[in-house]
């Protein structure tokens, strides 16, 4: 599983913490509202809050539903990305002549680095970070220099 087995407590109240004032204030004007005013308030009907507690359920299904598909389809392409960096380095090991390793090697080491960079890119992280183990220092360099031209390009056009 991709979750821990227990969600800390803090990390919740992190999450929550700037809703819950709104909540407390809302929850607590309705509960004064309703002690004070009973007379004034009519009786709701016991089908309103269930039709629309059915309703809220089925729309949130729906939205796990739609999630997991989205997750379950960007596995299968993360997977896909992996096999087929595996096979290209198998037919490279294959078709190129024997004397040629240190070629192959190269090539094998950089399609790690990619994969590795589009790994960390996805999740919003440096994609550079420790890719010096499977990249020279020339190599980085090169890296860097493009993604400091893109960013100055970006700045220049306004893109993301």
């Amino acid at each position: 599983m991709l979750l821990k087995k227990r969600i800390p407590v803090h990390y919740i109240l992190g999450k929550v913490k700037n809703e819950l004032p709104y909540v407390l204030v809302v929850g607590l004007l309705v509960n004064y509202l309703t002690s004070h005013y009973k007379n004034l308030i009519p009786i709701m009907p016991i089908a309103i809050p269930t039709f629309i507690g059915t309703a809220i359920s089925v729309i949130l299904s729906f939205k796990i539903n739609q999630s997991y598909d989205r997750w379950w389809e960007a596995r299968k392409v993360w997977g896909s990305i992996v096999n087929e960096s595996r096979n290209f380095i198998l037919q490279l090991q294959s078709f190129v002549s024997k004397d040629k390793q240190e070629a192959i090697r190269m090539m094998a080491h950089r399609q790690i680095a990619w994969c590795y960079s589009l790994g960390q890119s996805l999740r919003g992280l440096d994609p550079t970070a420790n890719l010096h183990k499977y990249l020279s220092a020339a190599e980085l360099e090169k890296i860097n220099t493009h993604i400091t031209n893109r960013w100055q390009f970006c700045s220049l056009m306004r893109c993301n």
